[in-house]
């Protein structure tokens, strides 16, 4: 899409008389067929990198209740929990009670227990 742009932006500079000193630093008259162009081009960029965002965060999130519910079945084979309380590094807690939650930050509410 770049190189595509640049060609066009320098056809469009000399026909317009304008002058850069670099050739990155091609352009066009926003009003002009080369420039309406470049912005139509710029926004599917744009709008595609927005739906490529969207659908990573979707599947992280899916790989995420996968995880959390692997885990969760993994703790309900645990028999021997003899705390109230274990905690799972910075993130999770988990109370024998209540089942798994997230913690604040790090900050463990609780004896740390053993798996």
């Amino acid at each position: 899409m770049a190189t595509d742009a640049l060609v066009a932006m320098e056809k469009a500079m000399k026909r317009d008389a304008i002058e850069t000193n670099d050739r990155q630093l091609a352009c066009a008259r926003i009003a002009s067929q080369e420039g309406q162009d470049y912005l139509k081009a710029m926004s599917a960029a744009a709008n595609f990198a927005w739906v490529n965002r969207s659908s990573m965060t979707f599947l992280c999130r899916q790989v995420g209740i996968i995880l959390e519910t692997s885990f969760l079945l993994y703790l309900e084979e645990l028999e021997d929990i003899e705390d109230d309380e274990i905690v799972l590094g910075p993130y999770f807690e988990v109370d024998s009670v209540r089942g798994l939650k997230r913690s604040g930050l790090g900050v463990s509410h609780g004896c740390p227990g053993r798996l």
